[in-house]
């Protein structure tokens, strides 16, 4: 899934179980993620972590498409958060079709150059462009079903 705003982007894709040996429990469902984030300034990095279990995946593209269905409140509070804190999702803000999400990103999936964490990106996106986002991460996502 590829999340663009301006020349800023996030790239999020799942790309494997942490433990390819493992079948069932919370160890045989963790996904390793693929992050690349690209910021205005032309600073980019990339992580691959362990960010999310099979069954927080699919709840991400649910929040997605409802973010962009318009049911999900702005929020400066507490993101859309998983159980690791690497990765986590805001609303920040909503007008018409255009919405502000924030990527927050902790721990292996900061940037690597020194921030106050966790660090957040925030992206202006259209709704056309959070649904094909959270299609996109759905079908990624469905290569790694629960086991």
């Amino acid at each position: 899934m590829r999340l663009v705003s301006g020349s800023a982007f996030v790239d999020l894709r799942p790309v494997g179980y942490q433990y390819s040996s493992v079948s069932g429990g919370w160890d045989g469902n963790w996904l390793l993620v693929r992050g690349e984030v690209g910021l205005d300034d032309g600073r980019s990095w990339s992580f691959t972590d362990p960010c999310l279990t099979t069954w927080e995946a699919r709840s991400l593209g649910e929040w997605l498409r409802a973010v962009a269905d318009g049911d999900v409140p702005v929020t400066d509070g507490e993101p859309f958060g998983f159980t690791e804190p690497n990765l986590a999702l805001s609303l920040a803000e909503r007008s018409d079709d255009r919405y502000t999400v924030r990527i927050h990103l902790a721990l292996g999936s900061c940037p690597p150059w020194p921030v106050e964490a966790p660090y957040f990106l925030p992206l202006r996106l259209g709704r056309d462009e959070l649904r094909r986002g959270a299609d996109h991460w759905v079908r990624e996502s469905a290569a790694f079903p629960p086991r």
